[in-house]
């Protein structure tokens, strides 16, 4: 988890990599506590809560879904949920005022 607050505090741009590093730091913590359900679900609710209510937006799962490093090891997943390429068409649906010129 610091490691996705620290990449989040850099220069560097990170919308293309804060759902993968959230989806990182989810699977770090539960191999931390060894893949018991039950002593790695409440920490799991608090991240949900807060990522649910603001870090789960059509441009974060945009920029989840272009993100080569995230996409081609989970294409799969990704093109089955629909959710990742919902978000691009939000996105570029915002972007374009007039999609007939």
């Amino acid at each position: 988890m610091a490691n996705v607050l620290r990449r989040m505090d850099s220069d560097v741009p990170a919308m293309g990599l804060l759902h993968g590093c959230m989806l990182d730091a989810k699977k770090e913590i539960s191999v931390r506590f060894d893949n018991d359900k039950s002593r790695f679900l409440e920490v799991w609710d608090i991240i949900d809560k807060r990522w649910d209510n603001k870090l789960k937006t059509a441009l974060h799962m945009a920029g989840y879904y272009l993100n080569p490093y995230y996409y081609y090891p989970n294409k799969l997943d990704i093109e089955i949920d629909g959710s990742f390429k919902e978000g691009l068409i939000t996105c570029i649906s915002k972007m374009v005022e007039d999609p007939i010129m």
